[in-house]
């Protein structure tokens, strides 16, 4: 009793089986979603250039007019800060509020949902910061720039 595979007749020469058909199927299903894709990313990039040329893919930049060119920072005033150093920070936490000031370079920055992590870094010295977007007019391509 050997079973024979369930055959559908497409023309008089030749036979495909039902599994090969919904194969095919699924492929000009994913071949017309691309095409439907391609045609609203280039319909949408063509109406986002027109409003701002450095829009991302995800949408408008919420951001515009925050951005510009800035002039070179040269420490005319003197603002009243107690810079910590990092590798005090455990014993600096204990006295305050948790608010501290530091000074570092970023040596990683990692992305994850509405939060940024940056890990910076003093000499040999490393301490990781959460930042996160406060509402929706905060952008992310800010944060992570």
């Amino acid at each position: 009793m050997s079973k024979e595979p369930t055959t559908t007749e497409l023309t008089e020469d030749t036979q495909v089986s039902k599994k090969a058909l919904k194969k095919a199927a699924k492929k000009e299903e994913k071949a017309a979603k691309k095409e439907e894709r391609k045609a609203a990313d280039v319909s949408g990039n063509a109406e986002g250039n027109d409003a701002n040329d450095g829009s991302s893919a995800a949408g408008v930049d919420i951001s515009e007019g925050k951005y510009g060119v800035y002039e070179l920072m040269q420490s005319r005033e003197k603002i009243e800060r107690e810079l910590v150093p990092i590798r005090d920070i455990g014993e600096s936490l204990a006295d305050k509020d948790g608010t501290v000031f530091v000074r570092g370079r970023i040596h990683t920055t990692r992305l994850k949902g509405k939060q940024c992590f940056l890990v910076l870094r003093q000499k040999a010295f490393t301490v990781q910061v959460r930042l996160s977007l406060v509402s929706n007019s905060d952008n992310k391509s800010t944060i992570t720039g």
